[in-house]
């Protein structure tokens, strides 16, 4: 009976996730070309790695954020580096990641429309960190990302 019912919320799962347009196997599973694949505990996610002028942009301008889908932003060297919602639209959880692959700061972010530049609230985490993952809002709460908590990251 559990096997059938593990089974019956597996298929719904993967139909649900057909019907939003987006695949949580492809995040789940294999890595996409051209993305990094990030794994925290329950959280799976295929993330853009961006580079040149997009770095600074990040996720600014974007209206909506699929489930299984992110950003990843890979610095030189382990740093306490600052994150701003300049330009956002979407509000988004913010995760820095260590050199050694452990969470070290997690945040929830609002845009804030109307607010000068020189205003805007900066994110900052309290450890050094190499990787900053920005998903969905409410994410990482959903899936239960502590502190400490290992990261997987495949990068493209």
């Amino acid at each position: 009976m559990r096997s059938f019912l593990v089974a019956a919320l597996l298929a719904m799962t993967v139909i649900a996730g057909a019907a939003c347009g987006g695949s949580n196997d492809d995040a789940a599973g294999t890595r996409e070309a051209g993305l990094a694949l990030v794994r925290i505990g329950e959280l799976s996610v295929q993330a853009e790695v961006p580079e040149g002028n997009a770095f600074s942009r990040g996720l600014g301008g974007y209206e909506s954020l699929a489930d299984d889908r992110g950003m990843l932003f890979v610095f030189q060297q382990p740093g306490e580096y600052g994150f701003w919602m300049k330009g956002m639209l979407i509000s988004i959880d913010i995760i820095w990641i260590s050199a050694e692959n452990q969470v070290v700061h997690v945040e929830t972010a609002q845009p804030e429309p109307g607010v000068p530049d020189d205003q805007l609230t900066v994110y900052r985490p309290g450890a050094p960190a190499l990787y900053v993952l920005e998903v969905q809002a409410g994410l990482a709460a959903e899936k239960g990302i502590r502190l400490g908590d290992e990261a997987q990251i495949e990068l493209p």
